[in-house]
């Protein structure tokens, strides 16, 4: 796999931050960068994935030939017997 140099700009507070934290961990710097761009890639697949199951799901909603509003008779569908 190649790979690619990435310039990345902090505050110096950040990097101080970071500095610590690499330490504190015994990491590198690069390390900790490399672990944050994998750890937000992941996220967003994952949110991806979640936003197609979502539109997946909502297809054919609203396209019933049913007649009711279960929403708008709920209790009628939920308390009445079959049988009454």
């Amino acid at each position: 796999m190649s790979t690619v140099l990435v310039k990345l700009r902090l505050s110096s507070q950040q990097y101080e931050q970071l500095e610590n934290e690499a330490q504190a961990h015994k990491v590198s710097i690069p390390d900790i960068a490399l672990i944050a761009v994998e750890d937000w890639l992941k996220r967003q697949a994952c949110l991806d994935r979640a936003r197609q199951l979502m539109r997946e799901l909502g297809h054919g909603i609203g396209e019933s030939s049913v007649t009711y509003n279960v929403a708008r008779e709920h209790d009628a569908y939920l308390y009445t017997r079959e049988d009454e």
